[in-house]
């Protein structure tokens, strides 16, 4: 089910220091550029596709100490650090806006995708499920010093979702307009803010309410000349807060040629982050089955 995305690290920039003749010797102090590389947990179905993040993406890194305090006592140019992917030399490399500078300081690092230059806790992510982005979290890496300097993230994904594939009967004699498709359940939030420490979810609001996953669409009869579209069925994909940690059915309600209709899906298991329901509905001459 799950599969990765490796995505190489960055060319380490590293200081170096230099020494003046015996009689005027100073301390120097060495310091090294954070490099980066990033794995994706990918879920089955996942909202991002294929074998690695497009070039352009960005994600936030942040670098503290040990006990989670300022490195080096530094409040600026260690937190929310942007890094953007490209492809350089036929390889993707992730590039910071500055290079965060390690000493020999033990540090940790934290990263988030995608990138919001208002993200300033990393512990408190804003999420609006209207914005539909695939938010994700690395988890807290630690061991990193100038002698240390390179980070691997694996990122996994906070939210989960469902994907309602509406399917006209081939009996159905209405014209096929499907409006207002939206799904509810105790298990889904709206919005809430994530934590890119353990992906754990707080401040949540939008339970229980109807969250609507298409406006209007229409479902015709197949037509067989068109091998690459099946007029007749539509997926509708959509990325959920996950709201409980018990098990919560939900419920799928469209209005089909003018009629509103609900249909009530039974699940096994609580809302998973990372994962994705698929739900199969049918639209009949007696309502959505």
């Amino acid at each position: 089910m799950n599969k990765k995305l490796l995505l190489p690290a960055m060319m380490l920039a590293v200081a170096f220091t230099s020494c003046s003749n015996d009689d005027d010797a100073t301390p120097t102090m060495k310091s090294s550029a954070l490099g980066v590389n990033v794995t994706v947990n990918k879920m089955s179905r996942a909202m991002v596709e294929g074998t690695k993040l497009l070039d352009g993406s960005i994600i936030g890194v942040s670098v503290v100490e040990t006990d989670g305090s300022d490195y080096d006592d530094k409040a600026t140019g260690y937190k929310n650090v942007s890094y953007t992917a490209s492809t350089q030399d036929a390889k993707q490399v992730w590039t910071p806006t500055a290079d965060i500078m390690l000493s020999g300081t033990a540090g940790k690092a934290i990263a988030y995708f995608p990138y919001d230059a208002n993200a300033n806790d990393y512990a408190a992510i804003a999420v609006d499920i209207a914005d539909q982005k695939d938010w994700m979290y690395s988890g807290e890496e630690s061991g990193l010093s100038d002698a240390n300097a390179t980070v691997s993230f694996e990122l996994q994904h906070a939210q989960t979702a469902v994907n309602v594939k509406v399917v006209r009967d081939a009996n159905y004699t209405g014209a096929g307009v499907v409006d207002a498709l939206s799904v509810k359940s105790e298990g889904f939030a709206k919005t809430g803010t994530f934590s890119a420490v353990d992906g754990t979810w707080d401040n949540l609001t939008g339970a229980n309410d109807a969250i609507g996953i298409a406006s209007q669409f229409t479902l015709t009869e197949d037509n067989p000349a068109t091998d690459d579209v099946v007029e007749s069925e539509q997926e509708n994909p959509y990325m959920i807060i996950p709201a409980a940690a018990e098990k919560k059915d939900f419920i799928i309600s469209a209005t089909l040629d003018g009629k509103p209709y609900n249909v009530t899906v039974n699940m096994n298991e609580a809302f998973a982050a990372g994962k994705v329901y698929k739900i199969n509905v049918k639209m009949t001459n007696v309502g959505l089955k």
